[in-house]
């Protein structure tokens, strides 16, 4: 984007959400930007490593999904579980996560 159709768009964005518009601060901040904001070619190489990227993102949520099923299984099956649940604050998924930094009391 260049810089005139970025001031232009700041000025609306600024005017629509009731900013205070300054010319210099919308240079200020493109100049600043042009230097911060990454930007990849649009080709299959590009496609593939955010394919890989999201694939990777999304199995390690599905992992983690599983180990806080395992760890709510796990310590429902304690004894102290039902102490630990009735605490202030203390849900799901903070329980297990207590009751393994504490240990056995």
């Amino acid at each position: 984007m260049s810089k005139r159709a970025f001031t232009e768009h700041y000025g609306k964005w600024c005017k629509k959400d009731g900013y205070h518009y300054s010319a210099d601060k919308a240079e200020d901040i493109y100049v600043k930007s042009c230097g911060h904001v990454a930007t990849l070619s649009k080709n299959h190489c590009t496609k593939f490593l955010v394919t890989q990227a999201i694939q990777q993102l999304n199995t390690v949520s599905e992992t983690l999904s599983v180990l806080i099923n395992e760890m709510r299984r796990l310590s429902a099956l304690l004894p102290e579980y039902p102490v630990v649940m009735a605490m202030h604050g203390v849900g799901g998924i903070l329980v297990p996560q207590l009751m393994s930094e504490i240990g056995e009391v």
